[in-house]
């Protein structure tokens, strides 16, 4: 699956709420309907501006495949590749790395957060992730809602944000780069709205 450089007619419509909307950041969904895809685009429109982006994942190796499949989607703009880490020819770099990673050793600048598969992580460290007091607001949190464990629906409903649900496999195969692109515009115009202000 490829959103990166969908037109918004290939979005499924969850894909679409939550790239159109500024108070949804849960991605709630089944297998393949493009949970990871919107978690890599988030992250990635976040470094086209400029600004660090820390990607998290529950495990290593998740958060290798993250890390490979952002840079396969902007291999043009990478400047610099470790297995967790992307510095782009913007300034920015994207970190991929564990939840517990993260809430153990937080990079030393906070940064913008992401989560996938965020149902794989313990309820206390999604908690901590969503505190305003302790980080930045994740701007995507992705996962499946499984009601015998994390419920994702049920800590959006305890979090400030809204939540979409998407149903297993509703998401064509399409080319990802347009989205992070949208995405990208939605948070420059976000930013210098502020910054007018």
């Amino acid at each position: 699956m490829d959103l990166l450089s969908a037109d918004e007619s290939q979005l499924s419509d969850p894909q679409h709420r939550f790239f159109a909307s500024d108070t949804i950041r849960f991605f709630v969904g089944g297998r393949q309907c493009g949970k990871s895809s919107v978690a890599i685009a988030t992250a990635l429109a976040t470094v086209q501006l400029g600004e660090d982006c820390t990607l998290i994942a529950p495990s290593h190796e998740q958060a290798g495949e993250l890390c490979d499949r952002a840079h396969e989607y902007r291999e043009d703009s990478v400047v610099r590749q470790t297995r967790t880490q992307l510095e782009f020819d913007t300034g920015a770099t994207l970190f991929v790395t564990r939840a517990t990673e993260y809430t153990t050793h937080p990079t030393e600048a906070p940064t913008h957060l992401v989560v996938d598969e965020a149902q794989m992580l313990d309820e206390d460290v999604l908690f901590e992730l969503l505190d305003p007091t302790d980080a930045p607001a994740p701007l995507a949190i992705c996962g499946a809602s499984n009601p015998m464990g994390v419920d994702l629906r049920q800590i959006a409903a305890y979090s400030r944000f809204d939540y979409v649900v998407a149903p297993s496999f509703t998401n064509p195969a399409v080319d990802m780069n347009d989205v992070i692109d949208r995405k990208h515009a939605r948070l420059q115009a976000g930013r210098d709205s502020v910054v007018d202000n």
